[in-house]
């Protein structure tokens, strides 16, 4: 998020752009390499004339859009060169207080994310017994399936073409291997099926032959524990240079020390 150290307003941009954009000094080598401002115009994504509201007009606004930020080059940039901005001075006091009162979690060490861990295959509730997942992982299925006897009490896996998939929890009763033709990653085919139970809204069904893939089962971060989301997990706002933070938006003073 973007703000100011004489203001409550917080501004969070929803650009992918901003994620992608690290902090560097002024003091820093070269220094950063953008800054951001106004765009200079009206556009879809951005109004001129919010920049002259007070902060309990953006506050009770219901339109979605109407501030953007330009990110300007500083200098010439090459290609293959990371892009800096500087984050402020408060930003980096803020994360070097961080940095010397961090303590490590106590669960960290068995901690592995769902991208990282490998597996050659899924387990059973007794495998999990002896050799469990890490804490934060879980197998969840998508609903790709369908009854087999038309009765609704045998289901198999049936892949279908959503734009939106659910994902729902589940567990691996039994692991079957598959007999593949030819070499198995020109195939894609994989090499265990499954019958997973798994938890639908309303009732628990069993259903045969499910993949290890996306729209299979597979592993996921269970809810809350990527690091992002941890108590002590660094936030601190970005901070808006002075020369282009709107008067209008100021509602706190700071005392000079």
């Amino acid at each position: 998020s973007f703000g100011h150290r004489n203001s409550t307003l917080l501004l969070t941009p929803y650009g992918a752009m901003v994620n992608y954009i690290n902090h560097k000094s002024a003091n820093d080598g070269e220094g950063p390499n953008v800054r951001i401002q106004w765009p200079d115009r009206e556009l879809v994504a951005h109004k001129q004339e919010w920049l002259k509201k007070d902060i309990n007009f953006l506050r009770d606004t219901i339109d979605k859009i109407g501030l953007s930020f330009d990110y300007v080059a500083l200098r010439d940039i090459k290609a293959g060169e990371e892009v800096f901005m500087d984050y402020g001075d408060e930003w980096v006091n803020a994360w070097e207080q961080h940095v010397a009162n961090w303590q490590v979690p106590e669960d960290a060490e068995g901690y592995v994310h769902s991208t990282v861990y490998q597996t050659k295959f899924l387990r059973t509730p007794r495998e999990l017994e002896t050799e469990p997942y890490p804490w934060n992982l879980q197998t969840l299925c998508s609903d790709s399936f369908k009854s087999s006897d038309g009765n609704g009490d045998v289901y198999t896996y049936f892949r279908t073409v959503r734009k939106k998939r659910s994902k729902f929890y589940c567990r691996v009763l039994e692991r079957r291997k598959v007999e593949t033709e030819g070499h198995e990653i020109e195939t894609k085919r994989p090499k265990y099926v499954y019958t997973v139970e798994i938890e639908l809204p309303r009732k628990t069904i069993v259903v045969h032959d499910f993949p290890h893939q996306k729209d299979g089962i597979a592993l996921y971060d269970r809810a809350y524990s990527q690091m992002w989301h941890m108590e002590n997990a660094f936030r601190h706002k970005m901070y808006i240079p002075d020369d282009i933070f709107p008067e209008t938006w100021i509602n706190l003073i700071t005392r000079s020390h």
